[in-house]
């Protein structure tokens, strides 16, 4: 670990008693999107410390993740595969029906 990561280690880092004892505001004011704070007791990590945006953003990292780990894994299996059109004749599905779809807005 070099200087400037252990000076960022101990920048981020809150004990639980200053947590009580300054008050937990101060600490969560202090917290940016993209900063994080870890919570000592007795000087060992317990928890970790992250803004709602922060976390949401983490939890889209996961769920993509766990995609691309399901479909490398379907990529793997030595499964058949079908074009679209033999899809679509198996399934019943015209390109008159998907045309008739309605428009579906994605936010």
């Amino acid at each position: 670990m070099n200087a400037n990561s252990f000076k960022t280690l101990l920048s981020s880092t809150v004990s639980i008693s200053d947590l009580t004892r300054a008050g937990a505001k101060k600490i969560f004011d202090s917290l940016s999107n993209d900063e994080s704070k870890i919570i000592l007791k007795n000087n060992k990590p317990i928890a970790a410390l992250v803004s709602t945006d922060r976390y949401q953003e983490l939890l889209e990292k996961e769920e993509n993740l766990q995609l691309i780990q399901l479909s490398l894994s379907r990529m793997t299996k030595n499964q058949e595969t079908i074009s679209r059109e033999e899809f679509y004749k198996n399934n019943g599905i015209t390109e008159d029906y998907l045309n008739d779809l309605p428009d579906v807005e994605v936010e």
